[in-house]
């Protein structure tokens, strides 16, 4: 146990290194250069954040139509003597619902 405690203990100082001395320890091969603030992490994290917003825009579009639908779905239905009991015995049991079309 004491093993475990210490090499979580070195796995958090080390995590908790600031980030400047680190650095320039990113090899990525033949890959573009990912490090932040590099030129390619830069190009790249803007296309993600322009995906990420225009995806955003388009829910903020469709939300209030989820939300109607969402609306029309739900149903409260006073239960029944039989189905208060059998609610009250077991919450997670199913109740007869009718929703008229």
């Amino acid at each position: 146990m004491p093993d475990v405690q210490k090499h979580i203990a070195e796995t958090r100082q080390t995590l908790a290194r600031a980030f400047s001395s680190v650095q320039g320890r990113y090899d990525y091969g033949n890959l573009p250069d990912m490090h932040p603030n590099s030129p390619d992490h830069m190009i790249l994290l803007d296309m993600i954040l322009q995906r990420a917003y225009a995806a955003s825009v388009v829910v903020k579009r469709v939300q209030p139509e989820w939300r109607k639908i969402a609306h029309n779905m739900e149903a409260f239905v006073p239960l029944n003597d039989a189905e208060t009991l059998t609610k009250n015995t077991d919450y997670r049991r199913p109740v007869r619902v009718v929703v008229p079309l």
